[in-house]
């Protein structure tokens, strides 16, 4: 751990969860504050490797209309055949502003897009086993996946009128030491596949 988790409150510069983030500056900051997280506590360019993010691409989904949403990737650059130097995909992060959590029909979209990102990944063969994490603001819900297992946690079959994604699966928050812990647990665990070679070019 680069630096511990009580200074990672100061990154969202006091905003609090009950607050609408309706400006693009503001969607930018939410998107700018993990990207730190990322960058300094878990994933280190010093390791090779880097943060990217799409703001807001569109995504269209088999629920009822199509999303926006905010997509970070983790990279890792690795050397393939004849020495080229690929980058890797082996985390992903999709981002919401927190007011939305309250929002069954947003829950339902992201957790979608999410499961859909890492099916993508499996695709694309970049690790044994996966993880993504689906993000209202501070809160997260993390979801894996091994091998060609299904998803966890397990999504109830589709029903219209069904809460697919229950508002407690976010809970954890990422400025409190279980949450930064759970997220730097991955971290270890991603890292220490890419050092065994458990990648593939993407």
């Amino acid at each position: 751990m680069s630096q511990s988790f009580v200074k990672l409150p100061s990154l969202w510069c006091n905003i609090e969860p009950t607050i609408s983030f309706t400006s693009t500056d503001e969607l930018d900051d939410l998107s700018q504050s993990w990207r730190t997280v990322l960058d300094h506590h878990c994933f280190p360019h010093t390791e090779q490797f880097r943060v990217t993010f799409l703001a807001s691409y569109y995504a269209p989904t088999t629920l009822e209309s199509a999303g926006t949403f905010t997509r970070l990737k983790v990279l890792r650059r690795s050397t393939g055949q004849y020495g080229v130097i690929t980058p890797n995909v082996v985390f992903i992060v999709l981002l919401e502003p927190e007011p939305e959590l309250s929002s069954k029909y947003r829950r339902g979209m992201v957790d979608h897009e999410i499961r859909r990102g890492m099916e993508d990944m499996r695709k694309l063969g970049s690790l044994t086993s996966i993880y993504g994490l689906a993000v209202f603001g501070r809160r997260m819900a993390v979801y894996t996946k091994n091998g060609d297992d299904e998803i966890l946690p397990l999504r109830p079959p589709f029903d219209p009128a069904a809460d697919l994604a229950p508002e407690a699966l976010w809970g954890l928050e990422v400025t409190s030491a279980e949450g930064m812990g759970r997220l730097q647990e991955i971290a270890v665990q991603i890292k220490a596949a890419c050092a065994d070679g458990d990648t593939k070019s993407t």
